[in-house]
């Protein structure tokens, strides 16, 4: 696939992790995965290690731990005191930092995917919103954002997925599942 920015869109468990990796995985080598939660990856491992046969068929692999970077929306300054993270600034300087580490050899990744960025544009507005009384001047301040990403794509020629839920996950409730997700992506769910 030669796409170099992507956004997958769709309701939980439908595979939207799964196509990233697929779409994103180039010779072999996984994408850096810029996420909400380090678990977020969970299911898609657990795949490749259910399935080693078909994963190697489809070129996949587990995600390497070092490729997985975990954003926080608090965090602490340097007295320790819990504060909210820039969001915008925070992913931007992440990206950076590993767009150049591929560059220079230092990390083997073919591109970035970023999961849930519904939830980091979440959490984008509400830091803007915050400070800008103006709707519309907050949804272009995203857009610009999310934009700027794209173009470092281009200048890089490191593609970029974008991974968006229509809507927040269902976990098991009760019973020996409780708290695990209630829909299992994977090959075998629509995309």
């Amino acid at each position: 696939m030669d796409v170099n920015s992507l956004i997958l869109y769709g309701g939980p468990g439908t595979g939207k992790t799964f196509m990233a990796a697929q779409a994103a995985t180039r010779g072999g080598k996984p994408p850096v995965w810029v996420v909400t939660r380090k678990t977020n990856l969970g299911g898609f491992n657990t795949w490749v290690d259910q399935n080693p046969q078909e994963a190697q068929r489809r070129g996949l692999a587990r995600v390497p731990d070092a490729n997985i970077i975990p954003i926080k929306k608090m965090t602490t300054d340097k007295d320790g005191n819990l504060v909210r993270a820039n969001t915008m600034a925070t992913i931007e300087s992440v990206v950076r930092k590993y767009v150049q580490k591929v560059i220079k050899g230092e990390i083997d990744a073919s591109g970035i995917v970023f999961d849930e960025l519904s939830v980091f544009a979440k959490w984008a507005h509400e830091e803007i919103a915050a400070n800008e009384k103006n709707g519309f001047e907050v949804i272009k301040q995203i857009k610009n954002w999310v934009g700027d990403l794209c173009e470092i794509s281009e200048a890089t020629e490191l593609p970029m997925i974008f991974i968006c839920h229509a809507k927040d996950p269902k976990f098991h409730e009760d019973g020996p599942l409780r708290g695990r997700v209630l829909y299992q992506g994977g090959p075998a769910m629509p995309f």
